[in-house]
């Protein structure tokens, strides 16, 4: 397919506007640091600060697993991304739980807040409005409000930035802001690559082309597996289409015996490396090729940009978001709407209310 042919499937397809959010990536991660920068001043919390916990649902948990994989080896104390109704029974009055929801409104999220409030963690909460913005205002909790009116996933840079910038300003050192200006720099590169269908262009393009009828299984290593993840979701939400990631080295423990005897044209395995990549890694990998060139098994690999680690996640999460629409575009799939999570939100509140519980039991 050529540039106008691209053009113009783009134009048929994408009714609702997503390609402008994409592009827009470099300009949201700018716009996500200077707003919590401003927001954080107002966080005055006094404590001995022992775990974090980032409760949140979708790709505004994806955005602590980018925190958690980014800070591993350099906050000084765990931090744990929980996908739940409930808090752990370890958390206390030395907790910071951030409490992400783009929404303001996740059943889910809103549930895992009230348990980690009634074990009397200190609450920091991001989101754009909803009802997580009228307990902030209720109950004095700090409140990082961000931009409303996109889908949540297309807010990453937000939730992910805004995070980082919190947990800097209670003391969890660790995010460098030279290695954010990289990020910048390489971001805007790539997408004068997409304007112009440069480098960056055809390696999301060709990659959705690969991956079309066959099954995209996805594998990275921390500090990337977050964004291997968050590609597995991206392809779900935008194309209408299963993906599954693992992370390395599990999978040499177990998933890689799945390739003996595979159907070679059912699946499409996709490697994210980065800067980081050891040599036990580089090990691992380059046998798992060797088995995957000995089977005539096709295969992708995507390499992150820049010097930093920071620079080295978010480009890899630029290119695999344009290839999750690139492979709508292809399966003449509007990327935007989620019908089906849409309905399921439907089906809870028309069957269960929890707001309505909520607000009862943290409005008084």
């Amino acid at each position: 397919m050529t540039f106008t042919d691209w053009n113009r499937l783009r134009e048929c397809v994408d009714k609702s506007g997503m390609w402008n959010l994409i592009m827009g990536f470099p300009e949201d991660l700018i716009k996500a640091y200077n707003l919590a920068e401003e927001q954080v001043k107002e966080i005055t919390y006094d404590l001995d600060l022992r775990d974090v916990i980032i409760a949140g649902m979708g790709g505004s948990a994806i955005g602590g697993d980018l925190v958690k994989e980014y800070l591993f080896d350099r906050a000084q104390i765990p931090i744990y991304v929980i996908r739940w109704f409930e808090a752990p029974s370890f958390v206390d009055e030395n907790t910071i739980a951030i409490i992400s929801s783009h929404s303001g409104n996740t059943e889910e999220t809103i549930s895992a807040m009230k348990s980690l409030l009634d074990k009397k963690c200190k609450i920091i909460i991001v989101s754009s409005n909803g009802f997580l913005e009228k307990i902030a205002e209720k109950k004095k909790i700090p409140f990082i409000k961000i931009p409303g009116k996109r889908p949540p996933r297309t807010a990453i840079a937000y939730l992910y930035i805004s995070m980082l910038v919190v947990l800097n300003k209670v003391g969890v050192k660790g995010f460098n802001k030279e290695e954010f200006e990289e990020s910048i720099r390489i971001l805007k590169a790539m997408r004068e690559e997409l304007k112009d269908n440069g480098e960056m262009a055809e390696k999301a393009q060709s990659l959705a082309r690969e991956i079309t009828g066959r099954i995209p299984l996805i594998y990275s290593y921390r500090p990337y597996y977050s964004v291997a993840f968050r590609f597995k979701t991206q392809i779900n939400e935008n194309a209408k289409y299963h993906a599954f990631a693992a992370e390395i080295p599990e999978i040499f423990h177990n998933e890689i015996m799945g390739w003996e005897g595979v159907q070679v044209s059912n699946y499409y395995p996709i490697i994210l490396r980065g800067r980081e990549e050891s040599r036990r890694l580089k090990i691992r990998i380059d046998y798992f090729k060797e088995i995957l060139n000995d089977s005539g098994i096709s295969y992708g690999e995507i390499y992150g940009k820049g010097e930093g680690r920071l620079a080295n996640q978010l480009s890899l999460l630029y290119i695999v978001d344009t290839t999750s629409y690139f492979l709508a575009l292809l399966h003449n799939t509007d990327p935007t709407p989620v019908n089906t999570i849409s309905k399921l939100k439907k089906r809870i509140n028309e069957e269960y209310s929890p707001l309505s519980k909520f607000e009862i039991e943290l409005l008084k």
